[in-house]
């Protein structure tokens, strides 16, 4: 018989900006080896939050979390409830939400030709599709994409920017 093995874990929850979560464990997705055990809690609550019909998910990472009425932008994956589209030309809105878990960083990175500076042109389409007093909350990995994380450090952007450490 198999056995899995689970590590094991002396805290459940985190902070972020003075709010509370629970890590993340799924056994099949192996969430404790990578961001995603901070990443998904956060995104989730703010999708809890907000009106289904005003959140745009950018990346298709939360439909397995979630009850998946939100609107779905995703250039790669093919899956039901998903428009395959690119967020640097996503238009629509206005959204009160728009949550992405670890995609932007890939935007334009992964692509041919390699345009890493597309990240950034497509954050700045995402804050132009927000309603007045929305929030776009983006979780991204530093150290993927250096020209994004750069812009995010120097506060280039103008975004709020919490850091956590693994």
């Amino acid at each position: 018989p198999s056995r899995i093995l689970l590590p094991h874990v002396v805290e459940s929850r985190f902070a972020v900006d003075g709010r509370e979560y629970r890590y993340l464990w799924d056994a099949g997705e192996e969430t404790w080896r990578s961001e995603r055990a901070v990443e998904i809690p956060i995104g989730l609550a703010a999708l809890a939050a907000a009106d289904p019909e005003r959140t745009l998910e950018v990346g298709n990472v939360l439909w397995k979390y979630s009850a998946g009425a939100h609107v779905v932008i995703d250039k790669y994956e093919r899956a039901p409830g998903v428009t395959n589209a690119d967020a640097l030309e996503w238009t629509g809105g206005p959204y009160d939400l728009i949550v992405s878990i670890s995609t932007l960083e890939h935007v334009g990175y992964d692509e041919e030709p390699r345009d890493a500076a597309k990240a950034v042109r497509a954050l700045e389409n995402l804050r132009g599709l927000l309603s007045p007093g929305g929030e776009l909350l983006a979780t991204i990995p530093i150290g993927y994409n250096r020209e994004l994380a750069d812009e995010l450090r120097d506060d280039s952007l103008g975004a709020h920017v919490s850091y956590l450490a693994r």
